[in-house]
């Protein structure tokens, strides 16, 4: 079997699944053996892959399969894993997912549809182990400390999907956004009112070190100064800079490190403290 990856969630799970020797092709984001078949797209028009796809590349390639993660304009609502035509003789599947459980569930449809279902009941298993794990060391916590997951700055838009119940896992108190629900534009004032006492910064496509100057830098605009240093998490310097593109922001198995990760910021006297290249500070 040859699969071609569209997405940095797919090549993770489809390497998790213990397919990466047949994977032949995968984003210029993802890392590891296979050719790159992907580049920055110009323009946000709904695509099979949020990349610019080099199409005459993935053909000559024959792949059997082609996994992506299911966009806005491709497919509707159909369950946790999408079958979509890639207009190649090869299967295309998407995940989509705007939950956990739907997460979990595409990566067990997946396992199955490419023959693996005994691994990926296996890897379910595991992950979920994880997060009970997580449960287990909060056992008893009497606070459950709020963050703000920013998605981007100006203006501020609030993680939605899985990552207000990531934040739930992990101890924490998820703020302006639902579960479930897209990712919610707020304002500067909204969120000073809430007082965050974290700061978590996930926009998808920046740096790490670039989103953290981008808000520092809001931080020290005329307009925003007098309220910056009455929200908590400004003051208080609680600013963190995390790994958003495997761990919370597509429908793989990575979103388990991303909520360990949370847990280890929000509580760290119950946790290990998070790899530095998942979380950095100013």
């Amino acid at each position: 079997m040859r699969l071609v990856s569209l997405h940095p969630a797919a090549t993770d799970a489809l390497r998790a699944l213990g397919l990466g020797d047949a994977l032949v092709a995968h984003t210029h984001l993802c890392e590891g053996a296979g050719l790159t078949v992907t580049h920055p797209r110009p323009s946000q028009t709904p695509a099979l892959s949020a990349y610019e796809v080099d199409w005459p590349t993935v053909a000559s390639l024959m792949p059997d399969v082609i996994v992506t993660r299911a966009t806005p304009g491709r497919a509707l609502k159909q369950g946790p894993l999408v079958n979509l035509d890639v207009g190649l003789p090869a299967r295309g599947l998407a995940l989509e997912a705007r939950t956990l459980d739907e997460v979990f569930e595409g990566l067990s449809a997946l396992g199955i549809e490419l023959g693996v279902a005994h691994i990926s009941e296996a890897l379910l298993a595991s992950l979920r182990g994880r997060i009970d794990a997580v449960a287990a060391r909060n056992a008893g916590i009497r606070h459950r400390p709020v963050p703000v997951a920013l998605m981007q700055f100006d203006p501020p838009l609030i993680a939605g999907g899985w990552v207000p119940e990531m934040i739930a896992l992990a101890g924490g108190t998820p703020v302006l956004s639902e579960a479930g629900e897209r990712a919610t534009a707020v304002t500067w004032e909204e969120i000073a009112n809430v007082q965050p006492e974290l700061f978590l910064t996930l926009p998808p496509d920046a740096d790490v070190l670039e989103s953290l100057r981008q808000l520092d830098a809001l931080g020290a605009r005329n307009d925003l100064r007098w309220m910056w240093k009455a929200i908590p998490a400004a003051y208080f310097d609680q600013i963190y800079a995390l790994e958003a593109r495997h761990s919370f922001t597509g429908p793989g198995p990575g979103l388990v490190d991303g909520i360990e990760t949370l847990a280890g910021l929000l509580h760290p006297d119950r946790h290990p403290a998070p790899l530095a290249a998942l979380a950095l500070r100013p």
